[in-house]
């Protein structure tokens, strides 16, 4: 995820988000070419939340941030964020944040690098309440693991040389204007910056709603049920069993997400969430239609 941020800010790779500019693109409207700076995912916010079933969910707001090294008094090198506001790599931190979700939804690495960051605020949480676990959660993995405990860090260097040439050739004596503009930094989930001791209880249910026995509807109620998911009755059919043979089929079909959204068939969506989802995951924007093993989650249908 930190490598590939490094890519996208300095315009490796087209932007996630129609409209959005590189580091590159702020320096060439700007002129502004004299910079190194570092950057970093971070964590805004953290919580946990209590469901109304008493499920454990954790809450957070990720972003990106744009730090300068700089010594301290005691000769200590420190990471500063960067408070120019016309810094390309500021405004361009400012924009990865400010579009954050939208992009963890289309970049299958930032959406793993947001659900890691998750798992942590809940082991946190674990932790800071001292919970003990019976020994069953401890073998679910068997193979033995070694963590190493490294922190991450890239770089991406760009090196840009103007010259100066009449009539095809290279002015003699001409100096060369060097530049080389540099992104540094890593990963700091810096987690210590929040109590996560405690859970706040919500109203928010995580459970599915009731599931309904199509076997036991009536004929008028499976044709309503059937027109409500985007489907249709072909002229003639009147039999019950019928009916549950067609509604059983629209709902096989409704497991695929992609068809879902595809317009072209039966949905759960409304034909104004599909054009939104249609939109977020736009193939030429979006690589998470070939998330590994075909473990797509699709996003949380809550408004929130």
């Amino acid at each position: 995820a930190d490598y590939h941020l490094k890519e996208l800010s300095m315009g490796e790779y087209d932007q996630p988000v129609v409209g959005m500019k590189s580091c590159m693109d702020w320096s060439e409207d700007s002129g502004d070419w004299d910079w190194r700076a570092r950057e970093w995912f971070v964590v805004k916010e953290a919580e946990v939340l209590l469901s109304a079933e008493g499920v454990l969910m954790p809450r957070l707001v990720m972003g990106v941030e744009a730090r300068a090294q700089c010594v301290t008094e005691d000769g200590r090198l420190d990471d500063a964020p960067v408070t120019r506001p016309d810094h390309p790599l500021v405004l361009y931190a400012e924009e990865f944040t400010r579009n954050f979700d939208l992009i963890a939804e289309r970049l299958s690495v930032i959406f793993h690098l947001r659900e890691l960051t998750k798992a942590q605020v809940l082991a946190r949480f674990v932790a800071e309440r001292g919970i003990e676990f019976d020994e069953a959660w401890l073998d679910v993995w068997n193979e033995p693991t070694a963590t190493r405990m490294q922190v991450p860090q890239h770089r991406m260097e760009v090196h840009t040389q103007t010259v100066r040439t009449a009539g095809g050739h290279l002015v003699q004596g001409e100096s060369f204007n060097t530049h080389m503009h540099g992104v540094y930094g890593g990963v700091d989930l810096n987690l210590d910056s929040f109590d996560l001791s405690s859970a706040e209880q919500t109203d928010r249910s995580v459970l599915p709603g009731d599931a309904v026995d199509i076997d036991t509807l009536t004929t008028e109620e499976l044709r309503q049920m059937i027109s409500s998911h985007g489907g249709c009755v072909p002229p003639g059919i009147t039999d019950k069993a019928d009916l549950v043979d067609i509604m059983g089929m629209i709902l096989e079909s409704l497991a695929d997400f992609w068809g879902n959204i595809s317009g072209s068939g039966p949905s759960p969506y409304a034909k104004g969430d599909q054009d939104l989802l249609r939109r977020v995951f736009n193939p030429h924007l979006s690589d998470r239609r070939h998330d590994d093993g075909g473990k797509f989650v699709p996003p949380d249908a809550t408004p929130e």
